[in-house]
């Protein structure tokens, strides 16, 4: 008897935003949206999460991650540019 691995689902980011408004927005228990989706409890926290800290601008969106894309060779640069910028390390801040 084989079994073919579980292959992981993906979400578009719409479907995560409608998931996590069934909570926010119409009152939904996590628990009870997430069945009604079938997903898990924990991802539909981690999404919730996830937005709430966009929302408040400690995370970057999706949109914002596919504009920022670090290059290779990246850190020297802008560890560089950090010690040179720093107050009183002869930067102009």
């Amino acid at each position: 008897m084989t079994t073919e691995p579980r292959k992981r689902r993906t979400y578009t980011e719409d479907f995560k935003r409608e998931a996590v408004a069934l909570v926010t927005e119409q009152g939904y228990k996590i628990a009870e949206a997430a069945r009604s989706l079938d997903i898990g409890a924990n991802l539909l926290r981690r999404w919730l999460r996830q937005f709430e800290e966009e929302a408040s601008g400690e995370r970057l969106s999706a949109d914002e991650r596919e504009v920022f894309i670090p290059y290779e060779g990246a850190a020297p640069f802008l560890e560089a540019y950090i010690n040179n910028n720093r107050i009183g390390a002869g930067g102009n801040v």
